[in-house]
């Protein structure tokens, strides 16, 4: 990681349902405030598996096709499938073979691939519908690593998943007999995913985001003594739980699809220095650490106090600052010697509606132009002021947000 660039970790625990809107909204967020971004989600790191380019060997396929046959077929026609796999897979280690039955194990061959691709489109239905894509923006620029785990990106540990999504959806009562066993499975995902969660609130190098299943796992850590986090580990979450907290609450935040929201990113990168020392500043009139039950309160009292407030300021501020406004008023403080009831002293008189580059023309071809370089240098002045607030970055993500 380059010095200087500010990393954010993202922990979703699992949900009721296979649904990654938790993550997208996080994630959104941490795009507009993080430079890096890793995101701990075991369904998106499992749905990874199977909404991309995942290829497995004829051998990988027939053991997938073997293991999801009682979910899709009756109980005699899934033994006859598994029986037929079995024999394929052992026709493949022949190595001498007649035309005829080279011939007859190419069409149980394409048969197998044929049922593989099946499977994918099911999974990628499955991906679809959780939301799997809406993740794909930022990981596509670079922007959002997904962790893997339990080595699943491992065909073996993919075909398991598969097998599972498959078993659940069938509500088979064979299903009933493998529940130990994906409980186990999951016990052992899940306890690496909270082993994740809390190296990301010591790690100095990170700033830590969770949502509130998995702050509770965090405050639970804590209060079992599993974990003793420093005073500048509770500093590192505040800070990027504040910052995450006053992005979702930009008005159309969830309206605003990922992409347009890296284009808004790329556009205020040079405000997001002096925002990202400004919620700095104001996280630390926060106590106790971002996973506490008490954070939300106070930091909806940090943004009602400190910085509704110097936006709306802000915004006004530069509302006054029109360039329109201050040819017109630069006009009236030092009038032109335009001849009495002259067109063009009319037309200025009535451009209150009229676009700044129109006013601009217009009052250039009447020869105000040392006038007119006055009062657009005073106006870019006062916009690079604005533009240094250090709140000038919120201001506009959500001016740009409500617009897209």
């Amino acid at each position: 990681m380059s010095a200087g660039c500010l990393h954010m970790s993202i922990g979703t625990g699992p949900p009721e349902t296979l649904s990654l809107s938790a993550e997208a909204r996080l994630v959104k967020a941490a795009v507009l405030y993080a430079d890096q971004i890793t995101l701990y989600s075991l369904p998106a790191s499992m749905l990874s598996l199977t909404s991309g380019d995942l290829e497995l060997s004829t051998d990988e396929k027939i053991s997938l096709l073997s293991s999801v046959a009682p979910y899709i077929h009756s109980r005699q026609a899934a033994k006859k499938d598994q029986a037929n796999l079995r024999k394929l897979r052992s026709r493949l280690r022949q190595k001498h073979m007649t035309w005829s039955d080279r011939r007859s194990l190419n069409t149980l061959l394409a048969g197998i691939d044929q049922g593989w691709e099946a499977i994918k489109a099911k999974m990628g239905e499955i991906a679809r519908s959780a939301g799997f894509e809406s993740l794909d923006p930022a990981m596509s620029a670079g922007i959002l690593k997904l962790h893997t785990f339990g080595g699943a990106s491992d065909a073996d540990v993919a075909i398991r998943f598969i097998t599972d999504c498959m078993a659940i959806s069938s509500r088979s009562q064979r299903m009933q007999g493998d529940i130990k066993a994906l409980e186990m499975r999951t016990g052992e995902q899940i306890q690496e995913y909270v082993q994740c969660v809390l190296d990301a609130v010591s790690d100095n190098a990170t700033f830590p985001v969770f949502d509130l299943t998995t702050a509770e796992l965090v405050r639970a850590a804590v209060d079992e003594s599993r974990i003793s986090p420093s005073g500048q580990d509770q500093r590192r979450s505040l800070h990027s739980g504040l910052a995450t907290k006053l992005l979702l609450d930009l008005p159309l935040f969830d309206q605003a699809p990922l992409l347009d929201v890296i284009d808004i990113r790329k556009e205020l990168e040079r405000p997001l220095v002096r925002f990202r020392a400004a919620v700095m500043r104001y996280s630390e009139t926060i106590h106790g650490a971002s996973w506490d039950e008490a954070f939300a309160e106070e930091a909806e009292v940090v943004f009602t106090k400190e910085v509704r407030p110097a936006i709306l300021d802000l915004e006004d501020e530069i509302k006054s600052n029109r360039l329109l406004r201050r040819i017109l008023r630069a006009g009236i403080d030092r009038p032109l010697a335009l001849p009495a009831g002259s067109a063009l002293g009319i037309a200025i008189s009535k451009l209150d509606g009229v676009s700044d580059s129109l006013a601009l023309s217009l009052s250039l071809a009447g020869g105000a132009a040392a006038l007119i370089a006055q009062a657009v240098s005073d106006w870019r002045a006062h916009r690079e002021e604005s533009e240094r607030n250090a709140l000038f970055f919120y201001y506009g993500a959500r001016k740009r947000i409500s617009r897209e």
